[in-house]
């Protein structure tokens, strides 16, 4: 059975600037974390004491039956490695994969790199936001409106069961043998 690909416009939508408004929704839903992966390469914001990179992705982190699930629009990976992860962003974003680090956050250190001066996204988080560095308008991950939350609460993807969706198709393995 052909493995069905999620729409192209909401690929677009949560891997270009509102990955991390689908991964709080799919911890919303179903609780979790979030694995924020930077680009090394390219700095977003420094001063004498701090640098904050440039943030590629972030994905949903859930406990499924049978272990991590690692989630974005594009589907649900099972407790895969850091090289598979890597890889998979190298090739999204067109970023060596040796420039990608990644780390696990709790709601409170995302909301450190969101611009939420409503306070929506924590409130629906349920959690106060960590001390940020940055005016919420230098930070590197956009606002969330009401209206963009309940959009990303109501798709099938955000609302399927951590694990129940099946790991994203790369360019690579759409190529035809010969």
């Amino acid at each position: 059975m052909p493995q069905l690909l999620p729409d192209p416009d909401l690929v677009e939508q949560y891997t270009q600037g509102e990955c991390h408004i689908f991964a709080a929704a799919s911890v919303i839903r179903h609780g979790g974390s979030f694995l924020v992966a930077y680009d090394s390469g390219k700095i977003h914001w420094e001063t004498d004491d701090d640098i904050i990179h440039e943030v590629l992705h972030v994905f949903a982190v859930h406990e499924g039956p049978d272990g991590e699930v690692i989630r974005d629009i594009r589907g649900d990976r099972l407790a895969p490695s850091r090289k598979q992860i890597e890889e998979e962003l190298a090739e999204a974003f067109q970023v060596p994969a040796r420039d990608i680090y990644m780390t696990y956050e709790a709601a409170e250190e995302l909301l450190t790199l969101v611009g939420d001066p409503a306070g929506r996204l924590a409130g629906a988080l349920s959690v106060e936001p960590g001390f940020a560095v940055m005016d919420d308008d230098d930070r590197p991950l956009t606002e969330a409106t009401g209206r963009d939350l309940s959009d990303a609460l109501d798709l099938d993807e955000a609302r399927a069961f951590p694990g129940s969706r099946p790991a994203p198709v790369l360019e690579e393995d759409l190529t035809p043998e010969i």
